[in-house]
């Protein structure tokens, strides 16, 4: 499929994301064990735990511009997440700017990741078990194109 622009391509991609995210929100809420209530993250602060797991050196800045918040509201919900314990902020070392601090997530947070990792493999046995064969085959041609640009091709990316 050909796109008329790139802002066509980023809605969409942002639309794909923000699904996933939901898919994810759903498989915590729903499950007796670890929904969102129960962990005591907002979908918000889940989706930061989640950017911050993914990602490496984790700043402020790289998670406001991965998200799009402001730096105020991202700010104030990481507070809230180092306050319950769930994130710490790590100054830089070594050869690094030493201004920095980095975003890590505490050993409770990595319970939380975990925990929700397996509801959502759960979620999405019975989400993936449930489409088409056609269906299957496209959502299989997605996440594989997908691997292969971005995991892949990581290097060209950057």
């Amino acid at each position: 499929m050909e796109y008329k622009n790139v802002d066509e391509v980023l809605n969409k991609l942002i639309l794909s994301y923000s699904s996933i995210v939901g898919l994810i929100s759903r498989a915590m809420e729903h499950d007796k064990i670890g929904g969102n209530k129960d962990m005591g993250l907002t979908k918000a602060q889940f989706s930061l735990l989640q950017l911050i797991n993914s990602l490496e050196k984790v700043t402020v800045s790289t998670l406001v511009a991965v998200t799009g918040t402001s730096k105020s509201s991202t700010s104030i919900m990481l507070t809230k997440m180092e306050n319950d314990g769930y994130i710490k902020r790590v100054p830089a070392e070594g050869d690094d700017d030493k201004r920095k601090v980095y975003i890590v997530l505490t050993e409770k947070g990595e319970s939380v990741y975990k925990t929700s990792t397996d509801n959502f493999i759960d979620k999405f046995n019975e989400f993936y078990g449930s489409l088409s064969a056609e269906n299957k085959i496209l959502f299989g041609n997605i996440i594989e194109n997908s691997y292969k640009l971005f995991v892949e091709n990581r290097e060209e990316i950057k």
